[in-house]
Protein backbone atom coordinates (compact mmCIF):
# COMPACT_ATOMS: atom_id res chain seq x y z
CA UNK A 1 0.00 0.00 0.00
CA UNK A 2 1.54 3.32 -1.06
CA UNK A 3 0.38 6.78 0.33
CA UNK A 4 0.76 10.13 -1.38
CA UNK A 5 -1.07 13.29 0.51
CA UNK A 6 -1.46 16.28 -1.55
CA UNK A 7 -2.68 20.31 -0.68
CA UNK A 8 -5.41 20.47 -3.26
CA UNK A 9 -6.23 24.15 -1.72
CA UNK A 10 -5.74 25.78 1.46
CA UNK A 11 -7.36 23.75 4.35
CA UNK A 12 -8.16 20.97 1.98
CA UNK A 13 -6.11 17.70 1.61
CA UNK A 14 -6.47 14.93 -0.89
CA UNK A 15 -5.08 11.72 0.26
CA UNK A 16 -4.25 8.72 -2.82
CA UNK A 17 -4.30 5.38 -1.64
CA UNK A 18 -2.70 2.67 -4.13
CA UNK A 19 -2.91 -1.18 -3.26
CA UNK A 20 -4.62 -3.61 -1.40
CA UNK A 21 -6.05 -1.89 2.49
CA UNK A 22 -5.53 -4.87 4.25
CA UNK A 23 -3.83 -5.48 7.63
CA UNK A 24 -0.35 -4.98 5.84
CA UNK A 25 -1.98 -2.00 3.84
CA UNK A 26 -3.32 -0.34 6.92
CA UNK A 27 -0.13 -0.70 8.72
CA UNK A 28 1.95 0.66 6.08
CA UNK A 29 -0.10 3.79 6.34
CA UNK A 30 -1.09 4.42 9.48
CA UNK A 31 1.54 6.90 10.61
CA UNK A 32 1.52 8.78 7.07
CA UNK A 33 -2.55 9.12 7.65
CA UNK A 34 -2.54 9.88 11.07
CA UNK A 35 0.07 12.72 10.70
CA UNK A 36 -2.15 14.32 8.25
CA UNK A 37 -4.99 14.05 10.63
CA UNK A 38 -3.14 15.75 12.55
CA UNK A 39 -2.27 18.98 10.57
CA UNK A 40 -4.69 19.19 7.98
CA UNK A 41 -8.21 20.24 8.23
CA UNK A 42 -10.37 18.23 5.30
CA UNK A 43 -9.55 14.97 4.34
CA UNK A 44 -10.13 13.59 0.72
CA UNK A 45 -9.36 10.05 0.77
CA UNK A 46 -9.16 8.93 -2.58
CA UNK A 47 -9.92 4.99 -3.46
CA UNK A 48 -9.91 5.41 -6.68
CA UNK A 49 -6.98 2.74 -7.20
CA UNK A 50 -7.41 0.67 -3.81
CA UNK A 51 -7.95 -3.21 -5.11
CA UNK A 52 -8.82 -4.74 -1.65
CA UNK A 53 -10.49 -3.28 1.46
CA UNK A 54 -10.48 -5.48 4.61
CA UNK A 55 -11.75 -5.06 8.15
CA UNK A 56 -8.34 -3.50 8.99
CA UNK A 57 -8.82 -1.08 6.47
CA UNK A 58 -12.30 0.00 7.52
CA UNK A 59 -10.97 0.34 10.83
CA UNK A 60 -8.80 2.78 9.73
CA UNK A 61 -10.67 4.90 7.95
CA UNK A 62 -12.96 4.87 10.73
CA UNK A 63 -10.64 5.61 13.86
CA UNK A 64 -8.88 8.91 11.39
CA UNK A 65 -12.48 9.83 10.34
CA UNK A 66 -13.71 10.38 13.74
CA UNK A 67 -9.95 11.97 14.96
CA UNK A 68 -11.14 14.12 11.72
CA UNK A 69 -14.84 15.26 12.82
CA UNK A 70 -13.53 15.52 16.74
CA UNK A 71 -11.59 18.22 15.40
CA UNK A 72 -14.46 20.09 13.51
CA UNK A 73 -13.55 19.43 9.86
CA UNK A 74 -14.65 16.45 7.59
CA UNK A 75 -13.27 13.35 5.98
CA UNK A 76 -14.56 11.75 2.97
CA UNK A 77 -14.03 8.88 0.47
CA UNK A 78 -13.95 9.26 -3.09
CA UNK A 79 -13.97 7.15 -6.10
CA UNK A 80 -13.98 3.90 -4.69
CA UNK A 81 -14.11 0.92 -7.41
CA UNK A 82 -17.07 -1.58 -7.78
CA UNK A 83 -15.69 -3.68 -5.19
CA UNK A 84 -14.52 -1.58 -2.76
CA UNK A 85 -17.92 0.82 -3.06
CA UNK A 86 -19.36 -2.76 -2.28
CA UNK A 87 -17.51 -3.50 1.07
CA UNK A 88 -18.16 0.24 2.00
CA UNK A 89 -21.95 -0.35 1.61
CA UNK A 90 -22.39 -3.59 2.87
CA UNK A 91 -20.28 -2.93 5.94
CA UNK A 92 -22.45 0.76 6.94
CA UNK A 93 -19.03 2.95 6.62
CA UNK A 94 -21.13 4.82 3.81
CA UNK A 95 -23.54 5.63 6.80
CA UNK A 96 -20.53 6.62 8.69
CA UNK A 97 -17.96 8.89 6.37
CA UNK A 98 -19.70 10.09 3.29
CA UNK A 99 -18.80 8.15 -0.05
CA UNK A 100 -18.90 10.04 -3.38
CA UNK A 101 -17.88 8.44 -6.93
CA UNK A 102 -16.31 11.58 -8.01
CA UNK A 103 -13.41 13.49 -6.92
CA UNK A 104 -15.25 16.98 -7.56
CA UNK A 105 -18.20 15.96 -5.34
CA UNK A 106 -15.96 14.79 -2.83
CA UNK A 107 -14.02 18.22 -2.78
CA UNK A 108 -17.71 19.46 -2.85
CA UNK A 109 -18.72 18.42 0.36
CA UNK A 110 -15.37 19.09 1.96
CA UNK A 111 -16.26 22.55 1.37
CA UNK A 112 -19.57 22.94 2.48
CA UNK A 113 -20.47 23.51 6.58
CA UNK A 114 -21.57 21.54 8.66
CA UNK A 115 -24.78 21.52 9.60
CA UNK A 116 -25.38 21.07 13.28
Amino acid sequence: MNIDIALVEEGISRVNLVGSLDVSGAQAIERDLSAAVRVKQQLIIDLSQVKFLSSQGIRALVVNAKAVAAKGHKLVLSGPPPQVAQVLRVSGIDKVIPVYDQFDAALAAVKTPAVD
